[in-house]
C-alpha cells in the first residue's frame, strides 16, 4: 500500500499498514452512511469532504483513493 511509506516513530511497516487499513475502513463507513463525499477538483485531484483529520491517521485523500 503506498500510504505506509511514512512511519511514525517506533512504528513498524506492519503496524502502519494496519493503521492505514483502519483509517480506510472508517472512511468507507462514512461514505456508506453519506457522512463523507468524494469531490474531484478542476485539476483532477480527489478530496474526501466530511472525513475528519482525527480519523485519518495521516492518510491523505489521494492515498485513500488508491
Amino acid at each position: 500500500m503506498p500510504c505506509d511509506a511514512v512511519l511514525k516513530p517506533q512504528e513498524t511497516i506492519q503496524q502502519r499498514a494496519d493503521g492505514v487499513r483502519r483509517a480506510i475502513s472508517r472512511l468507507d463507513e462514512r461514505l456508506k452512511r453519506r457522512r463523507a463525499v468524494a469531490r474531484v477538483g478542476p485539476q483532477g485531484a480527489i478530496a474526501f469532504v466530511g472525513w475528519p483529520e482525527a480519523e485519518r491517521d495521516g492518510v491523505t485523500d489521494a492515498c485513500a483513493y488508491r
